[in-house]
This record gives C-alpha cells, sequence and structure tokens, in this order.
C-alpha cells in the first residue's frame, strides 16, 4: 500500500491547519503509527471530542479515493517524511501532513534562494511599480519568488516574475483544481507555462473559504528564506503574513513609502524589519546565505523592466487663477478627432482590453515580442499576459524561436 494513504487519512481526521500535529506526531511517529494507536492511547496524547472520533473510523477507504483522485490528475503529492516535502514546514506546530503539486519545485534541493513577495490587495500605482520591478529583478536574477495571485501587489508580482521568465511558486488557498481569483488565471498559467509550481494544503474539490486564508498564510510566511512587503496599510492581512513569518524566524524586509498608503510597512520596520528600498538591497541581505547571487545581475535586470513600462502619468499642477481683469479670450483649440483601433470581428467578446491589441497586430507571419511591444505601444510583460490569454482562447500560438502568430 502507498504510505501516504495513512497521512491523507490523518489529514481527514484533523483538519488542514490543525495546532497540534507536529506534536501528534512526536508522540506516534507518522500517520500509520496514529492510525494503529487504539483510543487510550489517542486520549493520553490529547485526542478528545469530534478528533477522537474521526482517529477511531479506521478505514482508509475516503483516503484512497483522495490520493487517486490527486494521481489521476498528475498532481505531486508530497507528505512530512518524503524529501520533497519542503523543510521549512517540517518544524511547524502545526505543520501541513498533505501538499498537493502541480509539479515538482523549481529548485527542489534550495540551489538558489527563494523569496516571498506580498503586498496589499489595494495597491497604489506607485507601489505597483515597485513591486513589479522588484519581483522582476530578483526572479531575472535566479530568486524564486513566492506568492500568490490574488488581485493587487500578489498578482503584480506574479505577473512581472512570468514576464522575465523566472520561477514562481503560487501557494493557494483552495484545492489546486480550483481557479482562484479567475480574474488572474492567465497570470496562474503563465507561471505555470515559465517552469513554475503551485501548491496547495487542500485537496481536490476544495473551494475556497474565508477561514483557508489564515490556514494558508503560515505556509506563505515561511517557505522562503525571507519574506518581503512592497506595500502595507496598517493592520491589513499582509501585514500580518509579515508577522507570521517573523514569529517562525524567517527574515522580514519592507520597502518604506507614502505614509497614507504604506503605514503597514513603517511599522514593520520599526518593529525590526529590514529596510530595503529595491531587488538589488534585498539580494545583498541573502549574500551572506547565498554568494553565488549576483546582485548585479537584480540592478541589471531591475532596470531593464523599468525600461519596459509604460511612464506613470503625470500629474496636473493646478495653476494660480488668473485676475479677472487680466484674463484674455481663450482660443478654443481644435484637436483631430482620435482613430479607432482596428477591429477584428472573430475574436472572443470576452477578451481583455490588451488582448484585443495584441490581436490586432498579429498576421500569420511570426512577430516576436519586442515587435509587438513595439507596435502596440504596451509594456512587455502586458504583451507577454496578452499573448497567453490569446493563446488559450485559441487566436494566438506560439512558434520556433519565441515567435508569435495568429492561428488558423
Amino acid at each position: 500500500m502507498d504510505k501516504r494513504v495513512y497521512w491523507v487519512w490523518l489529514q481527514t481526521v484533523v483538519g488542514c491547519g490543525w495546532a497540534h500535529t507536529a506534536r501528534l506526531l512526536r508522540r506516534f511517529g507518522d500517520a500509520e503509527g496514529v492510525w494503529q494507536a487504539d483510543e487510550a492511547a489517542l486520549r493520553e496524547a490529547g485526542l478528545t471530542g469530534t478528533v477522537l472520533k474521526r482517529a477511531m473510523h479506521k478505514t482508509l477507504d475516503k483516503a484512497e479515493k483522495q490520493l487517486h483522485l490527486a494521481l489521476a490528475q498528475a498532481w505531486e503529492v508530497w507528505t512530512p517524511d518524503m524529501p520533497e516535502f519542503p523543510s521549512t514546514w517540517k518544524v511547524l506546530s502545526d505543520l501541513p501532513l498533505v501538499i498537493y503539486a502541480t509539479d515538482t519545485m523549481p529548485f527542489p534541493h534550495r540551489t538558489r534562494p527563494m523569496v516571498t513577495v506580498i503586498a496589499t490587495r489595494k495597491i497604489s500605482e506607485k507601489g505597483r511599480r515597485v513591486t513589479g520591478k522588484l519581483a522582476a529583478g530578483l526572479a531575472a536574477a535566479g530568486v524564486t519568488i513566492v506568492g500568490d495571485t490574488i488581485e493587487g501587489g500578489d498578482a503584480t508580482a506574479m505577473m512581472a516574475v512570468a514576464a522575465v521568465g523566472g520561477a514562481g511558486v503560487i501557494v493557494q488557498p483552495c484545492a489546486l483544481d480550483v481557479t482562484y481569483p479567475r480574474k488572474t488565471a492567465h497570470i496562474r498559467q503563465a507561471v505555470l507555462d515559465a517552469g513554475g509550481v503551485v501548491l496547495s494544503e487542500f485537496p481536490a474539490g476544495t473551494a475556497v473559504r474565508k477561514e483557508h486564508f489564515r490556514i494558508r498564510n503560515r505556509l506563505l510566511a515561511t517557505l522562503g528564506d525571507a519574506l518581503i512587503v512592497t506595500e502595507a496599510s496598517e493592520g491589513s492581512g499582509t501585514v500580518t503574513v509579515a508577522e507570521m513569518a517573523s514569529a517562525a524566524g524567517h527574515e522580514v524586509y519592507a520597502v518604506p513609502g507614502d505614509p497614507a498608503t504604506n503605514a503597514g510597512c513603517h511599522r514593520l520596520i520599526r518593529d525590526g524589519a529590514v529596510l530595503v528600498q529595491n531587488g538589488k538591497q534585498a539580494a545583498m541581505e541573502l549574500t551572506d546565505r547565498y554568494p553565488a547571487l549576483d546582485v548585479q545581475l537584480v540592478e541589471e535586470a531591475e532596470s531593464a523592466y523599468v525600461s519596459k513600462q509604460p511612464a506613470p502619468p503625470e500629474k496636473s499642477k493646478k495653476q494660480a487663477p488668473v485676475p479677472r481683469y487680466a484674463r484674455q479670450p481663450v482660443t478654443p483649440i481644435v484637436r483631430p478627432e482620435p482613430q479607432p483601433m482596428p477591429v477584428v470581428a472573430d475574436l472572443p467578446p470576452e477578451l481583455s482590453e490588451n488582448a484585443k491589441c495584441v490581436a490586432t497586430h498579429l498576421t500569420a507571419s511570426p512577430q516576436g515580442l519586442e515587435e509587438l511591444t513595439e507596435k502596440t505601444s504596451l509594456s512587455l510583460p502586458q504583451v507577454m499576459m496578452a499573448l497567453t490569454e490569446l493563446e488559450m482562447h485559441g487566436v494566438a500560438e506560439k512558434r520556433a524561436g519565441s515567435l508569435y502568430g495568429r492561428k488558423g
């Protein structure tokens, strides 16, 4: 019998995120030891109520079905006794008993640093740019970026990682076969296409629930060597994740900013978080453990990423009022009528505006990313995301040499 069945069984007994899993395993050794224990031993170990009742139900039928379903979908299934299981999670008092993964980890033996990058959902435009630049710089230099694809700062970081072809690890608050959030499914797919992986503690079919975020966040906080917060308000969930990382002994870095939008980062810095302003500074903090990390490459990658981004909109300056007696007649400015964008009639109506824009410039002759970026006036990450979306809808196809053309 596959020994992982016992771990899946134990997860159904205590649930995900149970606070005493480490204590239980110290008492019985592993999941099979718990399954073999009698009621007296389980009571002595502290099991009571519903958990004890479930533990005394020794059938493995449900666990076998769950494991079979996961393997049938070509998922990896990791348990604490396997080398694939992240070592940073093995020391948690509420360590996960089963981890489902879409693939193996990008660098399973931790030959490269791994950093979690998070930010608020309601991220400012400046925060978005800082987050994208930092994540892209680190990822391009070989750092594995851990995060999520929830709208806002987290999605921005993962989109930047995919744009530079870096390694990304997404930790979901639901099962792997649940698309969440749907709005950013294209980013999740882009991370997978770039060689990344999606992880989840929840068995197949588990939908998103409010309490799942707290359960997931402890894993998000402790998977990497360090955690970076680029923008967070005071008392936000982002700050809570950073506090989880700090409590578990992981280094926390925070980016300062406008106090109106970034009070959470300022408090983290006052409480001991390392102040960093960009990916280069974060990389310098990691060089003690990873001396091969090229800090100069991080800086160059950040600069290259920024050069591809559209310029931020300029703030209009209010002019001082002109005295009534000095006002002169104003001649109306006649502006040319804007030319409509070419329309391709057979495009799926649910495509984003960026995808439609890129589609209008696709031809049967293959084109490179740089050429499409120039033609559309979109940034490189925007073009890549749009192409991913168009591939998913059967409008575009990737050809040899990282070229793209119209499908059909």
